[in-house]
């Protein structure tokens, strides 16, 4: 949608294309009524045509933009439909992603102590909403200029009941990042949200991603049925109370992760700040193998993080996608078009893609909308 530059959607004027992905393209636009800059969403004609799909998307952005007020949520502005095309409107934020900081360098322990709090503090607060954001990954955590870590992407793929079925024939999410019990498309509470933040916490302490495959959907059923390696025979020197943390929010049963969020969040920062939490306890379904190591191109090694001393320099490259799994009968007539690259990376995947990288300033293409989970049996929200 290249095109839509210089086109004006109600008062947003488009200045600049800034990102695109298989569900939405990304614009730096004008806001001529508040005169400044604002990042908007278009999506993609195809997904628009599904007026089931535009109806529930205004709801949940309704709901995104009434209920998540928080400093470390970047808030829904706006949303609309004119045209033919439907947006949402969001601040433009200078900064980069994790991902894109994880390409450039590791975390300092202070950095993964304020970062990760910060980003546990918005999670906890949309699940006391009672909305699950079901696609945490790098990609969706921004790292602003200023300082602070902020969650991106609450509200713009297709809606999934408590059930946790297909209400359509996508499933969406990030096939590397995505939950056991989501993958299977059972009934989803804010437990699904820690397992995946328990990726991001695998993949900061390490380097590495805990699963890794040319194949999607062998990658989704690692998560389902496969032992987590433990993440110290990677980096021996990472503190054993820390491993536990990060093993215990990536339990295939979801009974044996947190609680919730904010007990997520003190383990963490404790075992970070030398606390041997003595109360967490890993999994029974661990491994003490090697992670797989991941596999694609990067223009540069993703560095351990300056806190965690590696055994031995070992290659590390990273892949982040975005994976559309269409129902057997969609997939016949859609081959390719599964496989979308988050920013930054170049991957070697069995689809043909066409990467498209975005300047550090860039909102990253948008994967989950967010769930309410009133239905959902869930410890840590009541």
């Amino acid at each position: 949608m290249a095109g839509l530059v210089g086109r004006t959607l109600d008062h947003y004027r488009l200045e600049e294309q800034i990102g695109q992905g298989g569900m939405a393209t990304v614009y730096r636009a004008y806001d001529t009524r508040r005169e400044e800059d604002v990042a908007i969403k278009v999506l993609s004609p195809t997904i628009t045509g599904e007026r089931r799909f535009v109806k529930r998307f205004r709801r949940e952005a309704e709901i995104v933009k009434q209920r998540l007020k928080h400093p470390n949520i970047v808030p829904v502005i706006a949303y609309g439909e004119t045209d033919g095309y439907v947006y949402i409107v969001m601040p433009f934020i200078k900064g980069e992603t994790l991902s894109e900081r994880l390409v450039r360098k590791g975390l300092t322990e202070r950095e993964a102590n304020e970062y990760l709090g910060q980003i546990c503090d918005a999670l906890h607060f949309a699940h006391k909403k009672r909305i699950i954001h079901r696609d945490i990954k790098p990609a969706n955590i921004m790292l602003k200029d200023s300082g602070e870590a902020v969650l991106m992407d609450f509200g713009l793929a297709r809606h999934m009941e408590g059930s946790g079925r297909l209400t359509g024939s996508m499933l969406m999410g990030t096939p590397a990042f995505v939950s056991p019990e989501q993958a299977q498309g059972k009934k989803l509470d804010a437990r699904s949200d820690q397992y995946s933040l328990g990726i991001v916490l695998y993949l900061i302490a390490t380097g590495h991603l805990p699963f890794d495959t040319e194949s999607p959907m062998a990658l989704v059923l690692m998560h389902i049925q496969d032992p987590v390696p433990r993440p110290s025979r990677l980096n021996p020197s990472l503190k054993p109370a820390l491993e536990r943390v990060i093993l215990k929010t990536l339990a295939k049963s979801k009974d044996e992760r947190f609680n919730d969020i904010a007990e997520l969040k003190r383990a963490y920062q404790a075992a970070l700040g030398g606390d041997p939490v003595p109360w967490v306890e890993a999994p029974t379904e661990v491994i003490p193998g090697r992670a797989v190591e991941i596999s694609g191109d990067l223009p540069r090694r993703m560095p351990f993080p300056t806190w965690v001393i590696p055994a031995s320099a070992v290659p590390i490259v990273a892949m982040l996608a975005i994976l559309v799994i269409r129902s057997s009968a969609a997939d016949q007539g859609d081959k390719g078009n599964g496989l979308v690259p988050v920013e930054g990376f170049s991957l070697t995947a069995t689809l043909p893609v066409t990467p498209t990288e975005a300047p550090p300033t860039a909102t990253p293409e948008p994967t989950a909308i967010p769930t309410p989970v009133e239905a959902a049996d869930c410890p840590g929200l009541r």
